[in-house]
């Protein structure tokens, strides 16, 4: 079905049930790690076409949300299931040395900085959101604006301003 089948965005939500009561469980696995969205609102790197991959880093909800796509779209209208826990092989583009622990972001500016992780939150003029911790260090060498680099990171969804004190 598509998001047009439906007269409001609560039909369309995979999350609204107008039955639920307090206390039942939503996830179904994994302890409410998995969530689920239309392609549409999620903003990634545009591999194909300009539908997100499985196994693809994405960010959500204002900014605020991150994962791995767990689906390939084949429409925007179609529900992706999306990890917002765990340690992935994701391609991150380092600007400098990596250490393990060290944060890494995921960026999203409408421009050619859409959807990378990288180690550096200003690389894009957008708002970035923190994806997780890198799990294995990475030698930056100096033959360009970028090393890319596929490495482990702990994928934990989080708000960024929880790093900052307001000073």
């Amino acid at each position: 079905m598509t998001r047009g089948e439906y007269e409001t965005d609560e039909q369309y939500n995979p999350y609204y049930d107008h039955y639920s009561e307090a206390g039942q469980e939503v996830s179904s696995t994994f302890e409410g790690r998995h969530v689920q969205l239309a392609e549409y609102w999620l903003y990634h790197r545009d591999l194909d076409g300009g539908l997100v991959q499985k196994g693809q880093p994405v960010m959500f909800a204002g900014y605020a949300g991150v994962g791995v796509a767990l689906k390939t779209a084949t429409s925007a209208s179609d529900i992706i299931p999306i990890d917002t826990e765990g340690i992935w092989r994701l391609e991150v583009w380092a600007t400098d040395d990596i250490y393990p622990g060290q944060v890494l972001w995921i960026c999203d500016d409408g421009s050619g900085t859409d959807g990378i992780v990288t180690d550096d939150p200003m690389v894009s003029s957008g708002l970035p959101a923190v994806i997780g911790y890198a799990m294995e260090p990475f030698a930056f060498t100096t033959n360009g604006e970028f090393n890319t680099v596929v490495m482990a990171v702990k994928v934990h969804w989080m708000f960024w301003w929880w790093f900052w004190d307001g000073a």
